[in-house]
């Protein structure tokens, strides 16, 4: 927060200037530290970079002062990326790790009832697929599948 020594309020560096007195500058490195992470949240978010370049370019960034902010933020957010895809991955491998112990019971002749295996060994396989696929994609492309992609814009994604 930015207190005004004109008006003795304390506001927010994403105004210009005081909201009140509107007298009072925001100071520029402020401004720019402000901006410079509003910039990065809407690229993560999934706005268009060349909206988010003229949205910094209107506010007072150069044009090579916009373009390396993006290049860095657009890099943070693939590498994030990897580092979900590389999650699902190992978690997939994981799951069909699991299946594989689960026929190596049944194989060795222990008998199992009903169709709780089936089930199980069907989500723990087709699940365990999807995710070990969907990440390895998320790894090399840096970028969600358009499958995963659609299954995370329609739900909180967890962030540690």
């Amino acid at each position: 927060m930015i207190q005004c020594t004109l008006c003795n309020i304390a506001f927010s560096p994403s105004f210009t200037t005081c909201p009140r007195c509107k007298s009072f500058p925001t100071p520029l490195t402020e401004r720019k530290r402000y901006l410079t992470q509003d910039a990065k949240n809407r690229i993560s978010d999934g706005q268009s970079v060349l909206e988010v370049r003229q949205r910094l370019l209107e506010n007072g960034f150069s044009d090579s002062e916009a373009d390396v902010l993006l290049g860095d933020a657009a890099s943070s957010v693939r590498r994030e990326t990897r580092g979900y895809g590389m999650r699902r991955f190992f978690l997939g491998m994981t799951m069909l790790g699991l299946a594989g112990l689960l026929m190596l019971v049944v194989g060795s002749g222990a008998t199992l009832r009903g169709a709780s295996f089936s089930i199980g060994f069907l989500i723990l396989a087709g699940g365990g697929s999807l995710a070990a696929i969907s990440g390895l994609y998320t790894m090399i492309f840096g970028r969600e599948s358009k499958l995963v992609g659609k299954i995370v814009d329609n739900s909180e994604r967890l962030i540690p």
